[in-house]
C-alpha cells in the first residue's frame, strides 16, 4: 500500500479510534469489482456515497470520510451525507496529508461530538504510529 493514501491513512485512523473506545466500523464502498460482484452488493444494501467510517461510543454515532490532502467529495456522498445530517446524524470530512493529520483532526471529532479526552491516550496513539510501520 502506497505510503499516505487513502487507505494507509485509514488504518491508522481506524486503529486510533479503537483505541479511544470508539466502535468504528468501515463502510466498504469502494474499490474495484466484477459487474456480477458490483450488482449482488447492491442488491445486498450497499450504497454509493456512504462516509467511509461508521463511529458509535457514548450513545451517539457520526460517520467520517476520509480524503487525501486535495480529494473531492463526490455529489453522491454529498446527498448521503446531507440526508444524514438531516436526520441529525454527524457526516465529517476529514482531507489529511498523512496518519498524524488525520488522527488530530479526529482527536478533536471524538472531543466535541463524543465528550472523549484522547489527550488522556496520548500514548497509546504514539503505540499506533510506531506499530503499524
Amino acid at each position: 500500500m502506497q505510503k499516505n493514501s487513502e487507505g494507509y491513512i485509514q488504518i491508522y485512523l481506524v486503529s486510533f479510534l479503537r483505541k479511544c473506545g470508539v466502535l468504528t466500523a468501515h463502510v466498504p464502498n469502494g474499490g474495484f469489482r466484477s459487474k456480477q460482484e458490483a450488482a449482488k452488493l447492491k442488491l445486498m444494501g450497499v450504497l454509493p456515497g456512504l462516509p467511509d467510517l461508521m463511529l458509535v461510543a457514548n450513545k451517539k454515532i457520526a460517520f467520517i470520510e476520509l480524503k487525501v490532502s486535495k480529494g473531492t467529495v463526490s455529489p453522491s456522498q454529498v446527498q448521503v451525507m446531507g440526508i444524514l445530517e438531516d436526520n441529525d446524524i454527524k457526516a465529517y470530512t476529514i482531507y489529511a496529508i498523512d496518519p498524524a493529520d488525520a488522527i488530530a483532526q479526529a482527536g478533536i471529532i471524538l472531543l466535541e461530538y463524543f465528550g472523549i479526552d484522547y489527550q488522556t491516550i496520548s500514548a497509546s496513539s504514539t503505540k499506533v504510529l510506531d506499530g503499524l510501520e
